[in-house]
């Protein structure tokens, strides 16, 4: 065959056919099936069944595993304190700046007796602690003394729904009856869907699950020591730089504001403190040097802390460390969150002050 000999197709092209012929063979019929109200029920009724077994699967699996790092704090801690039988001396209360940062042994020998340091999450704002501290004065009467330590940055913010649903509490639980938001329609929708509708609630959860199943990662921490106290013995510089930008991005809009929220919940506290006799301590909590170097920032934190401190003030108290404790790099995993050496020298500063604050006036 020569190279250029044309190569003949083996079906007439469309183009080539008679129009006539065209015309005379009719495109094949489209065949819409039939339906009717009882298949469209039993498609939806099918579906929603589907949704329904799956979410019920995802449920107990996230329930089992708590992939999510500050939800499972948020069980960790409130286990704890419901499987307390004796009192303790010091209870250390908060976020989780203070749950890294707040060392019960080091407390201890500064100040005496036993600590327990139940610190969870900053979306739990001051209102988890007081419906710790309401659970636990309840039941095993009042501590020698109770450290609450918040970051700047919870002042502002209401307590998530989400996170709530962490806690075995309830909306209707006594623990926060004096909460004004516990009936609310929103609060109570959150709380359902993270206890519930996972499916919906812990989308990114499920597939942080899944990818840890195809490929475990290597290291996820010891968790708490049975005090409560979580350690953390490497500094993490990458983290911290990026926190330190977002803080420093947001800074010229920073809210300043104490939320109805916190302000229920600090008045609550100081309530029970008078009602059963023990000292509170709201301390501040530390912070890196390198947002400190920021003017805008400084002037956003310097306000809030003014505003917390008139709050506490209007209750009989004060903020300790309102002038935070600063640390550098190698002392921090991200803004606020101290590595283990450098919760050892706040713990001692926080220690000191409140052995200066107890000691008898000579």
């Amino acid at each position: 065959m020569s190279i250029n000999t044309p190569i003949e197709p083996t079906e007439p092209a469309i183009a080539q056919r008679p129009v006539a012929e065209a015309i005379s063979s009719p495109l094949p019929d489209d065949m819409v099936p039939t339906t009717s109200r009882k298949k469209v029920a039993m498609i939806w009724i099918s579906t929603a069944l589907f949704i329904l077994v799956l979410n019920a699967l995802v449920t107990t699996w996230l329930n089992k595993t708590v992939p999510n790092s500050g939800y499972r704090r948020i069980r960790q801690k409130w286990a704890m304190l419901h499987s307390l039988k004796q009192p303790v001396d010091t209870l250390i209360l908060g976020d989780s700046s203070g749950a890294q940062g707040l060392d019960p042994e080091v407390l201890s020998k500064a100040l005496g007796g036993k600590g327990l340091n139940l610190c969870t999450i900053g979306d739990m704002t001051v209102v988890n602690s007081a419906a710790m501290l309401d659970d636990y004065v309840h039941k095993l009467g009042a501590p020698k003394r109770v450290i609450i330590v918040s970051v700047f940055d919870i002042w502002p913010r209401v307590m998530s729904g989400y996170a709530f649903g962490q806690t075995p509490l309830s909306t209707s639980s006594p623990d926060i009856a004096w909460y004004s938001r516990h009936s609310d329609t929103g609060f109570k929708e959150e709380v359902f869907l993270a206890r519930d509708v996972k499916l919906f609630s812990e989308s990114k959860s499920l597939l942080e699950n899944l990818k840890e199943t195809i490929k475990p990662a290597k290291n996820q921490g010891p968790g708490p020591r049975p005090d409560g106290f979580s350690v953390s013995l490497k500094p993490d510089h990458n983290q911290l730089m990026r926190d330190v930008k977002d803080h420093l991005d947001t800074a010229a809009s920073m809210d300043t504001s104490v939320s109805q929220d916190n302000l229920e919940a600090t008045q609550h506290i100081f309530n029970l403190a008078r009602q059963y006799n023990f000292r509170v301590y709201f301390v501040n909590a530390p912070i890196s040097e390198d947002v400190m170097r920021d003017p805008t920032f400084v002037k956003g934190y310097q306000a809030t802390v003014r505003n917390v401190q008139a709050i506490l003030g209007g209750n009989g108290g004060r903020l300790f460390l309102p002038d935070p404790m600063q640390f550098g790099d190698h002392y921090m995993d991200n803004v606020d969150h101290l590595t283990y050496e450098g919760a050892e020298l706040y713990t001692t500063r926080v220690s000191n002050e409140l052995k200066r604050m107890e000691s008898p006036q000579t």
